[in-house]
C-alpha cells in the first residue's frame, strides 16, 4: 500500500509540475482568442447596422483597438504595489529566519521590490507626461474652480 501511495505522489507531482502551467497557458491564449474575435465580430456587426442605417463616412476599422480591450490606466500602480509588497514580505521572512529557506534566495526579495519601483515610476512618468501632452485650454478648464 505505501508503494502505491508514493507512486501516486510521484505522478501527482510530475502533473501539477509539468501538465498543470501547460493546461493554464494554454486555457489562456484560448480566452484571448476567442474574446478577441468577439469584440471582432462586434465591431463589423456595428460597421454594418451603420451603414445599413446609411452612414456612409466611417472611419477605418483599426484591429489594434480591438485587441487591446479594456485595460486599467492603473494597472501598472497596482502591480508595483503588488510586488513591492511582496519583496517586502519577502526581505523580511529572510532577515527573521535566515536560516529557513534554499541558499541563494536572498537577493529575490530584491529583484521583486526593484520591477515594483520599476512599475511604480512608469505609472508616474506616464501620469505626468500625459497632463503635458493636453491641449492648454482643456488645462485650463479642468484647473479652473467653479466659483460659487
Amino acid at each position: 500500500m505505501g508503494d502505491f501511495i508514493s507512486g501516486f505522489t510521484g505522478i501527482f507531482a510530475i502533473f501539477c509540475s509539468v501538465a498543470l502551467p501547460i493546461g493554464l497557458i494554454f486555457f489562456a491564449v484560448a480566452r484571448n482568442f476567442l474574446l478577441q474575435k468577439h469584440r471582432l465580430e462586434m465591431a463589423m456587426t456595428e460597421r454594418r447596422l451603420l451603414i445599413e442605417q446609411g452612414v456612409t463616412d466611417l472611419p477605418p476599422l483599426r484591429l489594434t483597438d480591438l485587441s487591446r480591450g479594456r485595460r486599467s490606466p492603473y494597472r501598472a500602480l497596482a502591480w508595483g504595489v503588488v510586488l513591492l509588497a511582496l519583496a517586502l514580505g519577502m526581505g523580511l521572512g529572510t532577515y527573521l529566519y535566515p536560516d529557513s529557506g534554499p541558499r541563494g534566495m536572498e537577493g529575490a526579495p530584491l529583484i521583486l521590490g526593484f520591477l515594483g519601483l520599476a512599475l511604480l515610476a512608469i505609472h508616474f512618468l506616464v501620469r505626468y507626461y500625459e497632463k503635458q501632452d493636453r491641449p492648454l485650454e482643456q488645462a485650463e478648464n479642468q484647473d479652473a474652480k467653479p466659483q460659487a
